[in-house]
């Protein structure tokens, strides 16, 4: 049905490897001078240190607290690097614009950001966005064309999660 269940990637090391592998290949493609990947502390920044071990470069993770964006104390780099930023699924795009406030207010060059699947299949940020998956998995339909809603059958939403 198009689901991507990233628990189940994030969880399994030698699957997400996989993924990691892909997705550090377009990012030597598209942003072959990056020097740091930065992920948010959640499900972000795991990927973002896969894909960091497959470049070979520095990593770092984004936190937010009570509305203050900060890197996490694992990691503070050096502004001016030149960064990818990494998110594993990309709905809104209202998280990744936090995060690339704080990056280019603290100096950082983001040359991009990568992702499994952005769902707003644009650049963010007026920045240059890339993902694994380019066309979405889902349908989409407006209201006076669902055909659910046609027929007068309700949409049931069933063990829907991040």
């Amino acid at each position: 049905n198009g689901w991507i269940d990233k628990s189940y990637i994030i969880r399994n090391p030698r699957i997400l490897d996989h993924v990691a592998k892909l997705q550090a290949k377009a990012i030597e493609k598209n942003f072959p001078k990056a020097e740091i990947m930065v992920g948010p502390i959640v499900d972000g920044s795991i990927v973002a240190s896969f894909i960091a071990r497959h470049l070979g470069t520095e990593f770092a993770m984004t936190d937010r607290w009570d509305g203050i964006t900060k890197f996490h104390k694992t990691n503070v780099p050096k502004p001016q690097k030149k960064l990818v930023f990494i998110e594993d699924i990309i709905f809104t795009g209202k998280g990744v614009a936090y995060y690339m406030q704080f990056l280019k207010s603290e100096g950082f060059e983001v040359l991009g950001i990568c992702a499994w699947r952005n769902s707003q299949n644009n650049d963010l940020e007026n920045t240059k966005t890339i993902s694994l998956l380019d066309k979405s998995p889902f349908d989409f339909y407006s209201i006076d064309k669902c055909p659910l809603c046609k027929l007068g059958k309700p949409i049931k939403y069933t063990n829907i999660r991040e």
